[in-house]
This record gives structure tokens, sequence and C-alpha cells, in this order.
């Protein structure tokens, strides 16, 4: 879907999250009396059911103890489950792990989070003014420098931005002469500092800062600063996921390396549901250390930035006392939620793209992580609604091959329908193909987006058009010929 999902990708990125994760706890609400373990299957097995995800794993932590569960195939065809020992990437997750370093060394006097971020680069980087204020470390592990979510020069000439194995490529690539270089001509610019603007690149120069400051390299400084005293052995930059990543439709997707990347500190850790829940109970009850001194400090709200949530240092905090932050690589999707007032945690964490890289189903993991905070204390599941697998015969798919596009000729929206194999098939975002998946007799769904296509049928059988339904929106397009 060319132009279509040039709007699908900008309405998507306005949704909120979610609404309602870390409700205080009703014992009178359906899902009191149950098992931890039904409560958990109620919430997560429709994804596998229905083929939302290949493999997830579950850990939940109250008052201390621990508990796992897990869902699927890890995908690779041996027919293995994921568990708890299981290598996840985990993406932007460890976004908080740099922020809470920050926090750490500066509990230890070896840096301070309110230095000026210019303090901590090369003498020859030009790091350009801000107006209104001076950026400081804390301010890149907030979100609120005003960097861009990523830097100009991320993507080469003739990208396909929209590819997540390429995407993983130049994450990989970008080197710290990249980021002298966009700091030479900043574009997109540095604008609205003080304000709440999530920012990989924020969070990747945050790391780059404390590298330069210690003298050590990210890798080293978390896994001693926090992860060896957690004991989270399975937690670093160098492991190798042990799960194949899978995009939306099911397909694998490379796994994303970190190698040199300037940008590490936003996204380039691997870890299991055992090591996140010892992270979690640390953040919950923290050590008498500077380290549990970190932990605390970095859940305390900077500013908030909208009626339901306020950032902290690599966190978010909801209205209802969760803390709680996610990741994704191209393959991968976590989530992960405290409620330090009940001592209880949540961790998920799916080899698959739960909702795609785009659109507003990107957040259908966060959804579920929120909703098994609410089971495990009592109260009632958030409703998710996804899209149920029907099927459709092989042979009737030709049926709807045609070009689609608003019966007055605009161009938006418009895209093609073709089969491939036993698969129906259109374009997404720089025409990657996409499948459309049978829901019910003529109506299709997309796994990337919160999309239904329902096709018309002629009074003689004969596909005439399709009414393209996204959050409540609806267009009716007729069938053309395929160019």
């Amino acid at each position: 879907m060319i132009t279509l999902f040039r709007l699908l990708v900008i309405l998507a990125l306005i949704q909120s999250v979610f609404t309602g994760c870390g409700r205080k706890p009703d014992p009178s609400s359906a899902g009191s009396g149950k098992p931890l373990k039904e409560r958990v299957q109620q919430v997560v097995e429709p994804l596998i059911e229905h083929g939302w995800a290949q493999g997830i794993v579950v850990g939940v932590t109250q008052q201390g103890k621990e508990q796992y569960f897990s869902f699927g195939k890890i995908g690779d065809g041996s027919g293995k489950q994921p568990d708890e020992n299981s290598v996840f990437e985990i993406g932007s997750m460890t976004k908080v792990f740099t922020a809470i370093l920050l926090s750490e060394m500066d509990q230890q006097a070896e840096i301070s989070m309110e230095d000026t971020v210019d303090m901590h680069l090369p003498d020859d980087w030009e790091f350009p003014d801000v107006p209104k204020a001076n950026l400081t470390l804390a301010d890149l592990a907030s979100h609120t420098s005003g960097l861009p979510v990523i830097p100009g020069n991320f993507w080469k000439e003739g990208d396909n931005i929209f590819d997540s194995n390429l995407a993983g490529k130049r994450w990989q690539g970008y080197s710290t002469s990249d980021l002298k270089e966009y700091f030479l001509n900043p574009q997109p610019p540095i604008a609205n500092s003080g304000q709440f603007q999530y920012s990989n690149l924020g969070a990747g120069l945050l790391g780059y800062a404390l590298e330069l400051s210690s003298e050590k390299s990210l890798s080293d400084l978390i896994e001693q600063k926090i992860c060896q005293p957690l004991q989270m052995l399975q937690t670093s930059f160098s492991a190798s996921a042990t799960v194949p990543g899978h995009n939306a439709d099911g397909e694998q997707m490379d796994h994303w390396q970190v190698e040199d990347s300037a940008l590490a500190g936003a996204f380039g850790l691997k870890s299991t549901a055992s090591d996140l829940i010892k992270f979690a109970q640390a953040s919950l009850v923290p050590p008498d250390d500077s380290l549990g001194k970190a932990l605390k400090l970095a859940q305390e709200p900077r500013l908030q930035y909208n009626e339901f949530e306020k950032t902290a240092l690599g966190w978010r905090v909801n209205k209802y006392g969760a803390v709680y932050c996610s990741g994704a690589t191209g393959g991968f999707r976590c989530s992960l939620f405290l409620h330090p007032a009940s001592q209880t945690a949540v961790v998920v964490l799916a080899n698959t793209q739960v909702g795609g890289a785009l659109g507003s189903t990107a957040y259908t993991l966060d959804t579920v992580a929120g909703s098994l905070l609410n089971v495990s204390l009592n109260a009632a599941p958030i409703e998710i609604r996804l899209a149920k697998m029907g099927s459709v015969e092989t042979s009737s798919l030709q049926d709807y091959v045609g070009y689609y596009e608003p019966e007055n000729g605009n161009a938006d929206p418009s895209f093609p329908v073709r089969v491939e194999g036993d698969k129906l098939m259109t374009d997404g975002p720089g025409e990657i193909p996409m499948r459309l998946w049978p829901s019910e007799k003529d109506v299709f769904f997309l796994r990337n987006y919160t999309s239904n296509l329902r096709f018309n049928r002629s009074d003689s059988g004969e596909i005439t058009g399709v009414m393209l339904e996204f959050e409540g929106q609806s267009t009716s397009l007729v069938k053309r010929p395929l160019p």
C-alpha cells in the first residue's frame, strides 16, 4: 500500500500506548480467585493462537517470589518453547540501563548527571548552542534534550527505511564519525529542549559520553556496574540471541548486532526473562548501596508530558503508579512493568514484532504487559482487540487480485493485491511485501496495523472493490486491473 501507508504511519504515530495498566487491585474483578497461570494464559494465549507471535515468555515477581510462563514455539522448526533462560534482543529497554549507569556514576561522584553534554565530548566536536537550556546528561537520559528520534545521517541514499534487516545494519554501522558529522549540521535540528521528545540519538549520545568520561566501553560499564552486582549474567551487548526473531508476518529476521555502534546505548543489550526479573526485583526493593540509590533515583519522575505519563531517567511513569519501558528490534518486542506499591513486576519477551515495526498495533505487547500487571494484581485484564485467524481456499485467492483505488482516480489511498503461493499479498511502506490474513469470508487484516479490508462482491460473485477500515475510519475503493 504505497500512498495509503503514508497516512497509516502518520495516524499510528499519534496513538496513545494504553490507558489502564497498573490500576489498583479489584478483588471483585473477573481475574480474582483464579491461579496466576490461568490469568496469564487468558491474556497471552490469543496472541499465539491467532498467529500474532511465534513465542512469548512472561516473568512475574510479587513480593520477591518469581514465576515464569512460556507460550508458543521459538520458530526454528525444532518445536521448542522459549523459556526464562532464552536470550532475546531487548532493543530500547537498553536505554533504561544506560540511564541507570549515568545515575550510578553520579552516585559514585565519577560524573554529574547535571553536567552539560559538551563537557564530555571531544574538544574538536562542534556542539551547537541550544535555545532555552544547556543540554545536560540527565536531559539525554530523560528524553528532554530536544534531539530527534534518529539523526538525519542515519540512513544512506537509496535505503528502504522500512526494511528491518537493513535497519539492523544501519544501527550496527553508525559510527562516532557519523555522530560527529551530525552535529556539524544537525538535521533534523535540535528543537524543543526541555520538553519530552523520545530520542534514540539522545540515548546513544549519552552512552558515548559515559564511555569517554570513564575511558571504558559502555558494554564493560553496564556489565560491571549493573549486571554483575545484580547477578544478571546473561545480559550484555556481546551476547547472541538464542532464539530467532520474526517480523509481524512470522518471517525470520536477521539478528541486530552492536559491534562498534555509537548508538549502542539506545538499543544494543540482549537479555533473558530471568535476568530482567532480577533487575525488576532490585528496582522494586533497591539494595542499600550506590547502585540501589541509582535504581531508585532513575524511577523518580522528572517531567509530566501528558495527562497520563511522566518521564523519568529511561523509565516512564503513569498515573496508576506503574513504572515501565519497552523495546523492539527487527524481530523482537519486549516490555517491563514495575508496580512499586505492591512490589510486583511483569516482563514480557516476544521473538516477533508483535503488531509490526510501525502502526498502532506496534504497542500491542506493551498493552499485553500492562494487562498482565493488572491480572497479577487481581484487577481486570485490559481489553485487547486482535483479529482472529480464519481460512480461505487457495483457489479463491485470485478473486481478490487487482489494484484498489478511489473511484475518482485519486492516488491516495491505493494499493495492489496479488497472490504469492497460498498467500494474499500487498505492498507496505517502501514497497515491503505484507500479507493479508483471512479473518472471515471476504474479510482480511494486516498484522502490522489495526486494519481490516472488507471486499465487496457483485450479485454475480465478482469482487468489485473493498472497504478499508482503519482506526474507526472507512474508505471505499474500487477494483481495477493490476498495472
